[in-house]
Order: structure tokens, then sequence, then C-alpha cells
């Protein structure tokens, strides 16, 4: 959109004078006129030379944008009017003495070779905006006394910038600063702290700044702090009194190790981002004094404990201590958080139990305990109404699952994935949880799953991979909404009752499942598979089954006709695939199949999913009638990560549907 508008707008200066270039106000081609011109934009992907004569015969230059271009020539009496420069790429390293556009505005030099402003003190005093991000060879700032008037600062990846010069404290207008990725900045001039006016701060990922002024409080007008992966070892005391603070973030600060009390009085901040301070153990005890804290994201933190103050945060929604490995226990005072909505304790390997008075926690929707040592879940959870997500995979301690009791009337997910858990460890009223759309118990040592499992007539996601012991399923007929199944690896499993009935099935998994293929090739064959519209079936990689009549080399489109085919009436196309993903085991990659029938003009389309694999899968195409021209195609995605090397196709007559 801001393109199009860009479009016509020149366009309407181009018809004013669509012969005469030099009479237009703007020009956008180094071939145009020069006459009236007030703006140049001159936009180079390839670096040029031109000459700076001809700017002296524009006299009313307001805007030039020349991005990737050295002008040669003398400066002295040009630019007398501009006041929008962007000149990106700028190749020497500094501007040149004799070029001073007094009237200027706006300064954008990203990207460019500068390794100082200019080397004397120039008065820009209508300057209010300076942009040197990513010039990578920037040593020092220049005297800023010259630019009184500065409201924006920004030096954010200059990577050799070591000194901010001190006059920066007289730039009493000036709002925002970003510093961000400085990577030699070591400290700040305590002169910064004299800037009344600033609202944004930009420290992030300041690697060698070891801390902050001790004087930062008096930035009274601060609003937006952001210091994160900076290499800061402690914040001021003062910090406390900025009070017009509204956002703060120290995630990534490894070397941080405690914080100040004083910071507890930032009251205007309602989210506290700790991510990833690898080296603190501790929050304040006053924390409980920050009134309006809404949010604490403390993940990969060292954080032995949490202050009893905690539960005075009466507006606290989010609590997440992900990866916290040294966290022991939760304080009983946590129970009090009223407004608490999602508890996150992932990871937090050393974690035994929970309070006793979880249930307390009445608004409490998400809880994630993953990884911990927890044994069980304390009763009272069965007294949170409005709980609907469950975590608690990869807890080898887990002596019994949640809600056993079944009081858990809105629960959407639960996930008990690697917990160790046998038959008896499944309630047979587990139908009870009435609500429940995702449920994964894939990892554990059952050998059949519950019959009122097929009765969560709710389900969407049934997960239950890699249980190695699995000889049973109950019947999953009523499953009516089921979208996605996982069984990979469950090689003792032999059948899938109700497959045929599972008529919302998208996806289902059987890598791994040899003792089930007799079974699924037979369910196609007998024509029961024909009720699974544009359902994938993903194998490990596998032969072609002998009944697919067509079977070639990978290729990314092929043409069929079914004129020759004794059978008549509607065909059922299923297509089988060969494919193999790249070894970027983390990429995500897709496939994706079309079907075209030229005779009848319909289209289909389908997606093959997955990260890195070997593998074969089975799609439940489109129907098409005999005597149709239909071609089927692959589109890859990703190319070199990608492979179709074989693929076969059935036709089967719909008439056979339940022949058997």
């Amino acid at each position: 959109m801001h393109d199009l508008v860009r479009d016509m707008g020149r366009e309407v200066v181009r018809e004013k004078f669509p012969e005469e270039p030099g009479k237009r106000s703007r020009l956008w081609s180094q071939d145009d006129g020069t006459a009236a011109i007030e703006g140049i934009v001159l936009d180079q992907t390839m670096k040029l030379h031109f000459s700076t004569r001809p700017f002296a015969r524009m006299p009313n230059l307001r805007l030039l944008q020349i991005n990737n271009i050295n002008l040669v020539g003398s400066f002295r009496g040009l630019f007398k009017e501009l006041r929008w420069l962007s000149w990106h790429q700028f190749p020497l390293e500094c501007l040149p003495a004799d070029f001073h556009p007094e009237k200027l505005i706006s300064l954008d030099m990203q990207k460019s070779n500068l390794h100082i402003l200019w080397r004397q003190t120039k008065f820009l005093g209508n300057l209010t905006a300076l942009d040197l991000r990513e010039s990578k060879s920037l040593k020092t700032t220049l005297n800023f006394s010259g630019v009184p008037n500065l409201t924006e600062l920004r030096l954010g990846g200059c990577e050799k910038l070591s000194r901010i010069h001190k006059s920066v404290g007289n730039l009493d207008k000036l709002v925002k600063l970003d510093l961000e990725e400085c990577k030699n900045i070591k400290s700040l001039p305590n002169s910064m702290c004299h800037l009344k006016s600033l609202e944004e701060l930009n420290l992030g990922k300041c690697a060698k700044l070891k801390g902050l002024p001790h004087e930062l409080g008096n930035l009274k007008s601060l609003k937006t702090l952001d210091a994160s992966n900076a290499g800061i070892k402690r914040l001021p005391d003062s910090i406390g009194c900025l009070t017009q603070l509204e956002f703060l973030t120290l995630s990534g600060c490894k070397k941080l190790k405690k914080l100040p009390s004083s910071i507890c009085n930032l009251t205007s901040v309602s989210v506290l981002h700790l991510e990833g301070c690898s080296g603190l153990e501790k929050i304040p005890d006053q924390l409980g004094d920050w009134k309006g804290l809404s949010g604490i994201y403390a993940s990969d933190t060292r954080i032995i404990k949490l202050p009893d103050s905690i539960g005075n945060l009466s507006d606290l929604h989010c609590l997440s201590l992900t990866n916290c490995c040294s966290l022991k226990s939760l304080p009983n005072s946590i129970c009090k958080l009223k407004s608490l909505k999602t508890l996150r304790l992932t990871g937090c390997l050393n974690l035994q139990e929970l309070p006793v008075k979880l249930g307390d926690l009445h608004r409490l929707e998400d809880i994630g305990v993953s990884g911990t040592r927890i044994t069980q879940l304390p009763d009272s959870i069965q007294e949170i109404p409005y709980l609907h997500t469950v975590l608690l995979n990869n807890c080898k301690q887990l002596k019994s699952v949640p809600g056993r009791n079944l009081g858990l009337p809105l629960i959407r997910v639960l996930a008990i994935r690697d917990c160790n858990l046998s038959d008896d460890d499944i309630p047979n009223n587990i139908w009870e949880l009435s609500t429940l759309m995702v449920l994964d118990l894939s990892g554990n040592n059952f050998t059949c799953l519950p019959s009122g499992l097929g009765q969560l007539h709710n389900l969407q996601v049934l997960y239950a991979s890699e249980c190695r012991s699995l000889q049973k399923l109950p019947n999953l007929s009523t499953l009516g909404i089921l979208k996605h199944a996982g069984l990979s690896y469950c090689d003792k499993l032999v059948e899938i009752p109700g497959l045929e009935n599972l008529c919302s099935l998208n996806q289902i998994y059987l890598t791994g499942c040899t003792s089930l293929l007799t079974m699924i090739d037979n369910f196609f064959l007998q024509g029961y598979g024909q009720g699974l519209c544009d359902c994938t079936f993903y194998f490990s990689r596998r032969d072609i089954p002998d009944w697919f009549e067509f079977q070639g080399t990978g290729v990314s489109s092929q043409l069929f006709d079914t004129s020759s085919d004794v059978r008549v009436g509607s065909l059922h196309l299923i297509i089988w695939v060969d494919y193999l993903f790249g070894d970027d085991g983390d990429k995500f990659i897709r496939i994706d199949v079309h079907v075209n029938n030229n005779t009848s003009g319909a289209k289909w389309d389908s997606e093959i999913l997955g990260r890195y694999e070997v593998s074969s899968c089975m799609i439940m195409g489109p129907v098409v009638e005999s005597g149709d021209r239909f071609e089927v195609s692959f589109k890859l995605q990703e190319e070199k990560d990608v492979k179709v090397e074989k693929f076969g196709l059935h036709l089967s007559p719909t008439s056979n549907m339940n022949s058997s």
C-alpha cells in the first residue's frame, strides 16, 4: 500500500510537466532536469559516483535521498534549504568540512562508513533526528553541543562505538536514545542522567556494558528501558525513582545476580522480564509491594525461592518460572494470587511438590509442570473451575493422573507424555472429562487404553506414540471430530477399532507401527478408507504396496487418463508418496500436493508436513469419474532439502465401500 501511494504521488508530479522534468518540484531519476527541484530520490543498489556541481542549480532542494552514492566535489554553499537527508551506505569516514546544511531537520545515514560524523563541532540548530544505525566503523559520537534540539538519536548496531560524548547530557529535548547492539560500550556518561525529556532508552545487546549510571533515577520522563542481553552486573538503587517507567526488560542479563529492593517501587511497570538472567538467585523480599504487576517472566534463572510477599500481588496474571532448576518449592502464599491465570513451572528439575491449597487459585486456566519431580497434583486442583490446560509431560515420579475424581469441568488439554504410567493410572471414567480436546498419553507403559476414551466426544487430538507395550485401543468410532492421531512406534498394536468412522481425521502418524501394516492394506483394499476424506497416513519408509496400479519415480507432475479403466462410475483416488526431508532437524518442511481434474475443472489440494525424516505417506485424495483426465503434481517448498523419490496411485471404486 505504501508503494502504491508513493507511485501515485510521483505520477501526479510527472503529469504536471510530462515533457519538461526540469520544471517538476521533485525528481526520482538522475536523468531528469534540475530547474525547480525540491526533492530527489536516487536509491541505488550499486555504488555510483556523482559530482556535486549540479546541486548548485537546485537552490530550493529540501528533500534528498541518495543512498549508496558518493558525491565528489565541493559542498560549499550547497543545500541551504535542505530539511531531510537520507544517505545510507555513505562511503567516507566523516562528512566533508564544507558541508553545512543549516536548516536540516532529519539526517539518516544508516550503514555508513563513518568513523566520526564530523571532525569539528558544527551548529545545526534545527536538527531533531539523527540516525547512524549499523554504521559499523563509527568509533565515537560527535560533540552534541552543536545539535541542541535533537529529539531522536539512533546509534543501534554501531559495533565499534566505545564512547558516548558527555555533552549528550545537554540534549534536554531528547526523547529517544537507541544504543542497541553497541557491543563495545562499557559505560554510559553520568551526564546522561540529565536528559529530562528522555522517554525511551534502548541498551539491548550492549554486551560489555557493566552497569547503569548511579543517578539513573533522575530520568523522570523515562517510560521504556530495554537492557535485554546487556552485560550489566547490578542495577542502581535509584532505579526505583523512575516513576513514569512503564516497560522494563532485563531478559538475558546473564551477569545480573540480584535486584535492588527499590525496583519494587516501579508501580507503573506491569510486566517484569527476567528471562535468561542465569546468574539471578533472588527476587527482593519486597516484591509484594509492586502494585499493578501483572506478569513475572523469570525463566532460565537461578532463583532458589520466591518471597512470601508474592501473595500480595493481587493483579498478577502470569507467573513463568520455566527451567528454574534451583527452585525446590513454592511459598504457600502463592495460593493467594486471586487473579493468576497462568502458572508455568516446566523444567524446574528440583521442584517436588505444589502447595496443598493450589485450588484456591480460582482463576487459574493454565498450569505447566512438565519435567518436574512432583509425584501428584494436589487434590484441591479439582476446585479450580476455569482450568483448561494441564501439562505434566516427563514427570517421571508421577503416581496418579490429575482429575482422578474428575472434577475439572472445563479442561481442554491434558498432556502426560513420558510419565512412566501404567494401565491402572488412567481412570476408566475418563469420559467424564467431556470437554477434553487434546490428550497426549505418549511414551508411557500402557498395554491398553480405557474404554471410556472412546466417549470423549469433543476430542480433536489424540497422541499415544511410543507406547511400546500398547496392544489394544478402545473403539474410536464415536470420536466424530478427531482431527489428529499419533500412534508412532506402538509396534505391538495390530488394529485401530473404529478407524473407518473417523470422518474428520486429517492426519494419523503410524511411523514404526510394523504390526499395523497388514491391517492398513486390507482396510483400504476392502474400501473402508473411503470415508476418510483428505486424510494423510504417515509411515516409516516401506515399499509401495502392490495394489497401487501406477507407480513412478519422483517427478514434479504426472498426467493420468481414466478412460481406459474398465471400472465405471466414481473412483476414489489414493496417492502414495515416498519422500525425503533434509538434515536440518529443527526446520519445518512442507510438500504441497495438487490434483487438477482437466475434465471437470475441479481442483484439490493437500500437504505433507514434517521435519527431518525418510518416510512414506498415503493420502486420501478426491473422487474422480471414470473417463476423467487429471494431473497430480507436487510443489516442494524447500527444493534443496526436499525430494519426492517415488509415488503411486490407486483408484478405488466408491461402490466397494464396506464391500466385505
